[in-house]
């Protein structure tokens, strides 16, 4: 990315938001090189500062945004997990911070008493201690992004998921023009993928639901490789497969190995809004080039890319099938 971003999670102590971000961060990083995850704990370790009351909370985010900001101006996506439940804080952050997704982790506070592993809400109850959140000082719910209910502690991954697909949408809205029509998703999980599926079989034939499924997620970890969804009014339209390369042969390049249309709208303009798309994720993210592979039969599709989207034919692509008796030649 060509700058940084700030994804702020917050939530109520014992909300799960430390475990949930750090499951975050560590999905992210098979994708991106930079990505930092900044705990409140951790934060107030740094700072030396373990005044939890109202004013120094509120002092401490300051101090905090500090770092964050210098973080994203080098380029980083910065996760903060943050007990912070202030509206001045919100506010804030969002006039600090241009690139900014808030996540907040609910949770029942039945359920917060049943946790409290740190035991802040009984001795707080009990008045054995003071300044804490939702007992004597008081809650600000934030107009977060995006809220995830976390009352169940019970299957984590599909609500880590759901954290990245929304992250990940955030992340790829940043490089798309607000004057094009057409809603974008991330196609990471096996949910999502087979969706995809009946489109990519008109571009792709021979392979099963299964192989594509877990072709896709292999090339997600592996590759860096994204498939993206385009809706139009939540029909799915098309989609397009990507990733950068590093051939020697090619400058700073982001390589589309798939792109297609659905037959039922082509002809429509779609296949051009799409490629606009693209070509501002990779203005975005730094490439200087486009490139891709076309059939050597697929006329039409060589006068798309020539006559709609600036390309240039500059090379011959060759391939062999092989069998077992190439072994012993």
């Amino acid at each position: 990315m060509s700058s940084g971003v700030v994804i702020w999670i917050c939530g109520l102590s014992g909300s799960g938001k430390t475990t949930l971000a750090s499951a975050l961060v560590d999905k992210l990083k098979q994708q991106f090189s930079s990505v930092v995850l900044l705990d409140g704990d951790y934060l107030r370790n740094i700072y030396n500062d373990f005044n939890y009351s109202k004013e120094n909370r509120l002092n401490l985010v300051y101090r905090s945004q500090k770092l964050c900001a210098m973080l994203v101006e080098s380029g980083c996506i910065v996760v903060v997990s943050f007990a912070t439940m202030q509206k001045e804080i919100f506010l804030s952050n969002r006039k600090v911070f241009k690139r900014y997704f808030e996540i907040l982790i609910d949770c029942s506070f039945e359920e917060l008493v049943k946790r409290d592993q740190k035991q802040l809400y009984s001795r707080a109850l009990k008045g054995e201690i003071k300044n804490v959140y939702g007992v004597d000082i008081s809650c600000d719910f934030p107009n977060a992004d995006f809220i995830l209910d976390n009352s169940e502690c019970k299957d984590l991954e599909p609500k880590v998921d759901i954290l990245h697909q929304k992250v990940m949408e955030f992340l790829f809205s940043l490089s798309i023009s607000k004057t094009l029509d057409l809603q974008v998703r991330f196609a990471h999980t096996p949910t999502l993928i087979k969706e995809s599926y009946m489109i990519m079989q008109e571009f792709r034939p021979y392979l099963s639901l299964d192989d594509f499924v877990s072709r896709i997620l292999f090339l997600n970890k592996t590759m860096q490789f994204r498939l993206l969804m385009f809706y139009d009014n939540e029909r799915l339209i098309g989609l397009c497969g990507f990733m950068p390369s590093y051939l020697l042969y090619h400058k700073q390049c982001l390589f589309i190995s798939d792109f297609v249309v659905s037959s039922g709208v082509r002809g429509m303009g779609y296949g051009k809004k799409i490629f606009a798309i693209m070509q501002e994720i990779a203005c975005e993210n730094g490439f200087n080039e486009i490139a891709l592979e076309s059939g050597i039969t697929r006329e039409k599709a060589h006068k798309f890319w020539i006559e709609k989207c600036g390309f240039s034919q500059v090379r011959f692509g060759f391939k062999k099938e092989l069998s077992v008796g190439d072994l012993a030649k």
